[in-house]
């Protein structure tokens, strides 16, 4: 048997790294981009270890055929998934059917080589051993060329028009780490004759360091942890060293392990101290933000007082100005006094939101659980909206439940609040039609469910997924009432979460109406 050369040894840490990475990768950041590469990192994996395979069997020729024709499903697949992988990280959008024609060539060259038109027989020298290219053999290295050179091509252009310096130094990494894979290319020669020694095999492992630093300086695919990388490799090439104790890997054989684990230890300890300074930063900003928050939040509790005291003198003087008890007000002077009464109305109302928010912000509101009733609170809330639905045309119903709900552990006053908050929207945003209340109990669950159902303005999803957000408002609500700040459903979301409960909405879409729903435990 032939002693293996070192570069050989060295396919097979490469190839399970490649794979891990590549994996990694996918796992952590879900994009086409990274399942393309994943793919490749799949085949980089195979034909590295059909590669070794080949090597192990030489001196039986059968066993060398099969692990060559393995190697080579593999490897027929990389000039295309390459091709495939410059077009998406390029963002090219008119290259779809040479892609196409990619993916078939390389399905006929992957039928072709199972037979002797591709390869056959067995080439024997020096350090190794290599089937015979045949004719098929010539047309896939053509069909190799073509699709390399247009990948290749894809990244140059991309590196020369792109504006983006983290997009660009990705690129010259990727274009760098194809180069030098281009040298593998070189090994084909015993194919075609020509004894080397395997020396061009070792472009798999620089291809594969280049890989993880563009992965770990460069955030190449998203963010992945530049440590993971690292530790991975030098475990996986210290792993290889003990499955494979008798290689015979001579003096340069040392010296490339000992540049390789120098190199990733330098990395390692770099990306170590790079994230502890990382985290340092990040610690003193969270510091610094706690206490601008805590000052916003004083800012809001004084604010709030301050403000709600003048808009209960206003509201008292408005309330006797206009019961006539400074005199007889009517015509456009009243009509006045009640837009102004109104208006502070609002503003007393956002002043609560306010005071509201800094209690449950700084968590200092109070809350009095006790066994309440749900649906007599509700009919009650209801009765009060009655004749602000009258104002509008609205029709507003309280569908009662048919049998008696369990009563449940709450304080009445913050759910008043919150089912106020869902009332007023929905009779706000409802130009016309009506507003249906309704209250269900899941025996499963052991819950209670209130639901708010408009005939308005309706959402989006997008607006959905935003909505409880605080000070989040969509464009349609700004429009339709632009006074409001975008506190209320924050509010209702936070108290209702303080009851073990959840609160969500359902529409079907802009102008088909919504659904707000409260469900609480029994």
């Amino acid at each position: 048997m032939i002693q293996i050369p070192f570069p050989i040894y060295l396919l097979v840490p490469s190839g399970i790294f490649i794979f891990l990475v590549g994996f990694y990768s996918w796992l952590k950041v879900k994009t086409k981009e990274n399942l393309i590469f994943f793919g490749l990192s799949v085949l980089y994996s195979l034909w590295s270890l059909g590669t070794f395979m080949m090597w192990q069997c030489c001196g039986n020729d059968a066993k060398v055929i099969f692990w060559d024709r393995f190697l080579y499903l593999a490897a027929i697949f990389v000039p295309p998934i390459i091709y495939h992988f410059s077009i998406e990280f390029c963002k090219i959008r008119t290259q779809k059917v040479p892609l196409f024609f990619s993916y078939l060539l390389a399905v006929f060259f992957a039928f072709l080589s199972r037979t002797d038109y591709f390869v056959k027989d067995v080439f024997s020298y020096q350090w190794g051993c290599h089937t015979q290219a045949q004719i098929g053999h010539h047309f896939y290295l053509i069909f190799t060329i073509i699709f390399l050179f247009l990948a290749i091509r894809n990244f140059l252009i991309f590196f020369k028009n792109q504006k983006e310096q983290s997009k660009k130094s990705q690129s010259l990494y990727i274009l760098l780490a194809i180069f030098i894979w281009t040298f593998t290319g070189f090994e084909i020669l015993p194919a075609y004759g020509v004894g080397i020694y395997p020396i061009f095999y070792l472009a798999l492992p620089l291809f594969t360091l280049i890989i993880a630093y563009a992965i770990a300086e460069k955030q190449l695919f998203g963010p992945i942890l530049a440590t993971h990388v690292l530790v991975a490799a030098i475990l996986i090439f210290l792993a290889t060293i003990l499955v494979f104790p008798a290689v015979e890997i001579g003096v340069w054989g040392r010296l490339i392990c000992f540049l390789i684990m120098v190199y990733l230890c330098f990395l390692l300890l770099k990306y170590s101290r790079d994230e502890q300074t990382i985290k340092e930063q990040l610690r003193q900003s969270y510091e610094e933000l706690k206490k601008l928050d805590e000052a916003k939040t004083m800012f809001l509790s004084i604010a709030s007082h301050q403000m709600r005291t003048p808009l209960t003198i206003i509201k008292g003087y408005l309330s006797l100005a206009l019961s006539g008890d400074y005199g007889k007000v009517e015509g456009q002077v009243r009509d006045f006094l009640e837009e102004v009464y109104r208006a502070n109305e609002r503003e007393i109302a956002l002043v609560n939101d306010l005071l509201d928010l800094t209690r449950i912000q700084t968590g200092k509101i109070v809350y009095n659980f006790e066994n309440i009733q749900l649906e007599d609170l509700t009919a009650e809330v209801v009765k009060e909206f009655e004749l602000e639905a009258q104002n509008k045309n609205l029709k507003l119903v309280f569908d009662k439940p048919s049998k008696s709900i369990p009563k449940i552990k709450a304080d009445s006053q913050k759910l008043r609040q919150v089912i106020s908050n869902l009332l007023d929207n929905a009779i706000k945003y409802t130009k016309q039609g009506e507003v249906r209340v309704s209250l269900d109990f899941n025996p499963f669950a052991q819950t209670v469910i209130l639901k708010v159902q408009d005939t308005g303005m309706g959402m989006s999803s997008e607006e959905i997924s935003n909505l409880f957000k605080l000070f989040n408002r969509s464009q349609a609500a700004v429009n339709t009432y632009p006074s409001g700040v975008g506190i209320g459903l924050y509010f209702a979301s936070e108290i209702v979460k303080a009851h073990q409960g959840r609160i969500w909405a359902e529409s079907a879409g802009p102008d088909r109406g919504s659904a707000f729903y409260i469900e609480l435990p029994c």
